[in-house]
């Protein structure tokens, strides 16, 4: 970010009320924060794609496999030899529940990734914040009459300052 004349202008006369470094910077972020660049973006929750790529549709069909073999053995296990007869009589119920429970555990899955997405993205913001800051503090230093390149032109900006500031 490159401090216009008003920036320079108020970090002067923030100096001025014997504001430190630190102060100073807060303050110039709460005056200015239109003027500081932006975090980067909030991140699109994931979308279920309608086409699904072969990953997907390998771990789709893993899931409806081990689903399927788990059901028939259930059962087995409970109706013995009328299993096969009463498997066809409930083959669309069976198949439409395991889509059901195949969508909502994708759909965990991408709130899951979106949870991560948003954290790692918390990071990313506050790592900005932090970045900007002491950017900001660096460039306004030299505008403290105590800095060696304080520049002359602003003497007067900062005495006037001082003194309405003591009074």
């Amino acid at each position: 970010m490159i401090l216009q004349e008003k920036h320079k202008h108020f970090a002067v006369k923030c100096y001025a009320r014997f504001m430190s470094r630190r102060e100073v910077a807060e303050a110039f972020i709460e005056e200015f924060p239109n003027d500081l660049p932006e975090p980067p973006p909030k991140p699109e929750p994931p979308t279920q794609n309608d086409e699904l790529d072969t990953k997907q549709k390998q771990k789709k069909d893993f899931f409806f496999t081990n689903k399927v073999s788990l059901i028939t053995s259930q059962y087995r296990y409970n109706y013995g030899d009328e299993a096969n007869q009463k498997l066809e009589e409930d083959t669309q119920e069976i198949l439409d529940q395991i889509e059901k429970d195949y969508q909502q555990e994708t759909e965990n899955e991408r709130n899951e990734k979106y949870k991560q997405m948003l954290q790692e993205h918390q990071e990313l913001v506050e790592q900005h914040w932090k970045d900007v800051k002491a950017a900001i503090s660096n460039q306004l230093r030299r505008y403290s009459i105590e800095h060696r390149q304080f520049p002359q032109k602003y003497r007067t900006i900062f005495e006037r300052t001082r003194n309405e500031y003591l009074l």
